[in-house]
């Protein structure tokens, strides 16, 4: 029977497969338990991480679980100089302090509409939004905003409403243009829902409900307003919602060797490629060139299989891009990171197995999601039974030894931080703070921006560029000799911060591109 069982949940043929399939997670669950003492000898040779270590977990055994499954997607954040995470549970969502690893700290949860396996999340300012792809008619779920302004003193919900819509299976945020992307609603089940942000974060209006060529969405990507739209079964399609009421599709990838369910996408730092996972077993993510739109091609294929001999139809969920490496959340090979930087031959370079309990690739167990853009470079984990992890992934060394300080709700008069407190070393001179000087800020997007940096003595600094989701922008090492004057490349309009790190001094700045 559990060999029935398991191999008819991995005949997912299309979105409204997805909630049968998990109906079978209980029953197999218990069957394999049964079966685990059997299948021990299989795994305990199996090495669990590669260049990634543990710095923390966090999880909750009191919560409810929704068909076997008890936690589901992570999305991270930053406010002042603390790092925190989003984790959705079946019946919650949380937020979790990790900036200090070793000592996770749940800072607060919100009791959801109804038990759901699937919840994303996104964050835009000091605002994020959350929803459920599963809700009750007595209760319906709609979205959720969170206001984290307060922090670390407290997290506030100021919207739930389902107005917009009752269930979506995804959401994402083109956050230069303050629009919120809906894939897969009840209300546009054969499209997008665009939403305007800017006007009021705590209250989103709607732009736009619009079917699309491609049907269904079940994930959406969005940069500069293209929208890089995973359509399951219908492959990939890239649309131009520069208006959004009437969107113009400019490519698709519609059929493509070993093709699966067209799952999720994460476009490169350059714009020019593109990484996309189809979650079948047995299936590989693809990076592919997409700097003619009339010829999508697809450059390479890799696939992680830490089970083989035994088993290789592992299965992929979610890509996320940052810098030269892809990090993906790989149900049950864990968390899996790859090198990019040669596109022809991505190479695995890190994982972590975040749960080692099944020994082969049926079903969909394991790691849910994964986000690698806090400026600790630490990585957050979400797996489906164990919760969160903190991950240090060993050849991404840290710039910055921690969390610069976003100023976004600081006016641009007042954004001069403290000076930095004089400090002393045996043997040496007090040290002078360095001096920094950004113009014109705020500054014109067609205009470059002056970084000027005084400091009386000779020292390397480190110099990166953030936006508001914590990602590196630009990053440049050179050495300060009394006055450096660099000349910043021109930035998207957006608020942006500018730190500086010596090995004895750290300091940030806000920079403002207007539009």
């Amino acid at each position: 029977m559990s060999v029935f069982i398991c191999t008819f949940i991995t005949t997912k043929s299309d979105e409204t497969d997805e909630l049968f399939h998990y109906i079978f997670y209980m029953m197999r669950r218990i069957i394999l338990s049964i079966c685990i003492p059997f299948l021990i000898a299989n795994f305990l040779h199996a090495q669990i991480s590669e260049n990634m270590s543990l710095l923390g977990q966090w999880k909750d055994d009191t919560l409810p679980s929704r068909y076997g499954s008890v936690y589901n997607d992570v999305w991270g954040f930053v406010h002042g100089n603390r790092e925190y995470a989003i984790i959705g549970s079946a019946g919650y969502t949380h937020f979790v302090d990790v900036t200090d690893p070793g000592n996770l700290t749940e800072v607060a949860r919100f009791k959801e509409h109804s038990l759901s396996l699937w919840r994303d999340y996104k964050s835009y300012g000091f605002y994020s939004y959350g929803m459920a792809q599963e809700s009750v008619p007595w209760n319906p779920s709609g979205m959720q905003i969170f206001y984290h302004g307060s922090l670390p003193d407290s997290i506030t919900k100021v919207y739930d409403d389902n107005t917009l819509f009752t269930t979506a299976h995804n959401i994402f945020i083109d956050e230069p243009n303050g629009r919120l992307y809906v894939a897969g609603s009840n209300v546009r089940n054969n499209g997008l829902l665009v939403l305007d942000l800017t006007g009021d974060p705590a209250n989103p209006s709607l732009l736009a409900s619009v079917p699309l060529p491609g049907g269904y969405v079940h994930d959406v990507y969005v940069r500069d307003n293209i929208a890089y739209c995973s359509h399951g079964n219908a492959g990939l399609y890239i649309y131009d919602f520069t208006n959004p009421t009437s969107p113009a599709l400019i490519g698709n990838l519609t059929s493509y060797p070993q093709q699966g369910y067209n799952h999720s996408s994460w476009l490169t730092d350059d714009g020019n490629f593109l990484v996309f996972a189809d979650e079948t077993h047995g299936r590989p993510l693809r990076l592919v060139d997409i700097t003619d739109l009339s010829d999508i091609t697809i450059l390479s294929t890799f696939q992680s299989q830490l089970l083989a001999p035994a088993a290789t139809n592992s299965i992929p969920h979610n890509p996320i891009i940052r810098g030269d490496y892809v990090f993906i959340s790989y149900y049950h090979d864990g968390i899996q990171v790859y090198n990019i930087s040669d596109v022809i031959a991505p190479e695995r370079v890190a994982y972590y197995d975040t749960d080692t309990l099944f020994t082969n690739y049926s079903g969909y167990e394991g790691a849910w999601g994964v986000y690698p853009n806090l400026p600790s470079h630490n990585i957050l984990g979400s797996d489906q039974l164990n919760g969160l992890f903190v991950l240090h992934f060993d050849l991404l060394n840290p710039i910055v030894p921690q969390p610069p300080q976003l100023v976004a709700d600081i006016s641009p008069e007042t954004v001069t931080p403290a000076p930095v407190k004089p400090t002393k070393e045996k043997g040496s001179s007090v040290l002078s703070p360095i001096e920094v000087n950004l113009y014109p800020n705020p500054a014109p997007k067609d205009k470059n921006v002056n970084l000027q940096i005084a400091n009386n003595l000779q020292e390397e600094a480190k110099i990166r560029i953030y936006d508001l989701t914590g990602k590196i922008i630009w990053e440049r090492e050179t050495s300060i000799s009394v006055t450096k004057n660099l000349a910043i490349p021109r930035l998207k309009p957006g608020i942006y911060n500018v730190s500086i790190h010596t090995e004895k001094q750290y300091v940030n700045r806000k920079l403002i591109v207007e539009d």
